[in-house]
């Protein structure tokens, strides 16, 4: 038999390798896009949006306003402008939808694949990682739950990781090459990514130092001086971003007051469980996969440390620099004040801790096969876990705000009032909720209108003009996502809330309040009732008539004020339904509820009043206008019977006994 030569089975390896990776890339762009669009943005996903959509020289100077849709207050992003440079390009091309929006992570997190790959085999020659680490580490990258979570979200977190291992090969190809036109370019292509990354996230300063001693290390020997000059080029380059750091934090005096303070052990725990099973897990029940991860860089950490002195130059050192220099310097600034939130604060570092991991399972691979194989299973394992929670668990996501925002738009009128509070969630609401038809007031009288809460003005100020809003305003919507505090409390407190929903979140309450500047209860019935209706269901509920509205929009509710009398002592609950049909009996929408959705049941109508209740009627889904009319039942919610209709006057009556043909239908819009 005779063997293949060297070479030929080399550029076998080589081909198996590009395929695995090209594999690791198609792996990691499927599952990043996989779901992309299906959570609603939450709050710093729409201060990247209000961001990147603002002019040019105002997303360069990190404004972000925020109003009460009277008044504006300028308030100052905290980072700087390259990912909001390319989000802005990409909205203005592609559209504002969560899918467009959250592409550029994607795109980031897809890359980060190829770039760990082609920086591990430059590593691999100068020993610091073993053979196989490359495809070790493309995979635990196209794999790893961090990169799902952040290349999933429209923050600048996944080109951070992306930009750290670019401009840390780079400046090693520039430091590997000879003095000619290789080491220019590369010298070229280090500076405008290690702009780039000071540029795109402040905390990018941390890894400069490790970059410094490359430098240093690389010229030092023979250019002493320039050696020295190229590391304080390089500090001084720290010094711009954390000179703009420190006086955006000198000009907002909110700036950082999320960031708490931290220990060693809670960072490094903290860190740990981030880059080997996600933010999304609790480090409470996968705490030995993190620690087996945690063991496995070790692993990494001595191969490197120990084969690769041998290697000119020594770099055994920098892959642990890099990993643990930025955390030390976090927790130095910590001690002056805090500056940590979470883990994507040093994203930087996350692709070296993973170029560690893989160096340790290609060392097991490379001593017992089986036991490298045994490693990397268990590590899938971990990543199929953590994606499986990611995926599966609704805490993840940023709540329900797109079913707040249909479940507005199906029943704001004219003349509504839409509150909004806090004014810090502006741009996220408008994103969802129906503002585009409310804050322009439309042609109702009183006007529709949107503000925000709190008002941005002293209380007194506040509480003459929450007056003015009460009293010009039949209905008051009031979505939150915190709890009442004053503002909240006077309008409970001088309003009547009729109505109240919860929509699912897991980051904030996500509530919604109807409140009327009068009380739905009336001593007289109104005598501007629009049509006359005399109809008893079931001996006990009479309806006396309704108004008709033009809705806000083509796809907005059609306004119905319904006016009912007991006409006994009511100790039943009943629903209604009113719906609108086509002349060929189709139901073309419908509504059916308890009045004021159990606020007001009829058990708790008193005797000689009149009950006013505004409702709607959906959007239809078939604009068939012609011939179409209202109709109106009435049954117990318990047992679900219909309630006959006797006494009718002003109306028809429907096929049977139990429904109510009203005499005029909604006008085409």
């Amino acid at each position: 038999m005779i063997d293949e030569p060297a070479s030929t089975v080399h550029t076998a390896a080589c081909r198996r390798a590009r395929l695995l990776l090209l594999l690791f890339v198609l792996l990691a762009f499927a599952r990043l896009v996989y779901g992309l669009g299906a959570q609603n943005l939450w709050l710093d996903e729409a201060f990247s949006l209000q961001r990147a959509e603002s002019a040019w020289p105002a997303l360069i100077a990190g404004a972000l306003p925020l109003t009460d849709g009277v008044r504006t207050v300028d308030t100052t992003d905290q980072h700087p402008f390259a990912y909001f440079v390319l989000l802005g390009l990409m909205l203005r091309a592609a559209g504002i939808s969560e899918f467009a929006l959250r592409f550029p992570a994607v795109i980031a997190a897809t890359l980060l694949v190829p770039v760990v790959w082609t920086l591990a085999r430059r590593l691999t020659r100068s020993r610091v990682l073993p053979r196989s680490a490359p495809i070790w580490v493309a995979l635990l990258v196209a794999i790893n739950p961090f990169y799902l979570w952040f290349g999933q979200e429209v923050r600048m977190y996944a080109q951070v990781a992306l930009l750290a291992p670019v401009s840390t090969y780079l400046l090693l190809r520039w430091a590997d090459a000879a003095a000619g036109r290789r080491r220019r370019l590369a010298l070229i292509g280090y500076v405008v990514a290690i702009c780039l990354l000071l540029s795109t996230h402040y905390f990018a300063v941390l890894i400069l130092p490790a970059h410094a001693a490359v430098v240093f290390q690389t010229l030092g020997r023979q250019r002493p001086r320039r050696a020295v000059l190229a590391t304080a080029i390089l500090f001084a380059l720290a010094l711009l971003p954390a000179g703009l750091a420190l006086a955006l934090f000198a000009r907002d005096p909110n700036a950082g007051t999320n960031w708490a303070q931290i220990s060693p052990r809670i960072l490094a725990a903290d860190l740990l469980n981030a880059f080997s099973m996600g933010p999304n897990v609790d480090i409470r029940h996968v705490w030995g996969f993190d620690l087996f991860s945690g063991a496995l860089a070790m692993l990494g950490v001595i191969y490197g440390l120990d084969r690769s002195r041998s290697a000119r130059p020594w770099r055994g050192w920098l892959l642990p620099a890099l990993v643990l220099v930025p955390p030390a310097l976090l927790l130095i600034v910590s001690a002056f004040r805090p500056a940590y939130m979470t883990a994507r604060h040093m994203s930087l570092i996350s692709g070296f801790f993973l170029l560690l991991v893989a160096g340790g399972v290609a060392w097991l691979w490379q001593t017992r096969r089986w036991l490298g194989g045994l490693a990397a299973v268990v590590l899938v394992a971990g990543a199929a876990y953590a994606m499986t929670d990611y995926h599966l668990k609704p805490r993840h996501g940023g709540g329900d705000l797109a079913g707040m925002g249909q479940y507005l738009r199906e029943r704001v009128q004219p003349g509504d009032l839409l509150l909004t509070k806090p004014i810090l969630w502006g741009r996220l609401y408008q994103y969802y909720l129906p503002t585009d038809v409310l804050k322009d007031g439309g042609a109702a009288s009183p006007p529709s209108a949107w503000r925000g809460l709190p008002l941005l003005r002293g209380w007194e100020e506040t509480v003459e003009e929450l007056q003015k809003l009460r009293d010009s305003h039949r209905r008051i919507w009031l979505v939150r996502s915190v709890g009442p505090d004053e503002d909240g409390e006077w309008l409970f407190a001088h309003m009547f809330r009729v109505e109240h929903q919860a929509f699912e979140s897991t980051r904030a309450a996500l509530d919604v309040d109807l409140l009327l500047a009068q009380s739905p209860v009336l001593k007289q019935p109104p005598a501007t009732i629009q049509y006359g209706v005399d109809a008893v269901f079931g001996g006990e509920a009479r309806l006396l008539g309704y108004d008709l509205g033009q809705a806000l929009a083509p796809d907005g509710a059609i306004p119905v004020t319904l006016y009912w009398q007991p006409v006994s002592q009511i100790s039943r609950r009943y629903k209604y339904i009113l719906r609108l049909i086509a002349a060929d009996g189709e139901a073309l929408s419908t509504t059916e509820r308890e009045p004021y959705n159990g606020a007001l049941p009829t058990t708790a109508w008193p005797l000689g009043s009149t009950i006013m209740e505004y409702t709607e009627i959906p959007p239809p889904a078939r604009q068939q206008w012609d011939k179409s009319r209202l109709v109106l039942q009435m049954y117990d919610a318990e047992t679900l019977e219909k309630l006959p209709v006797t006494g009718v006057s002003g109306a028809a009556a429907g096929q049977g006994v139990h429904t109510v043909v009203l005499p005029a239908a909604p006008p085409a819009p």
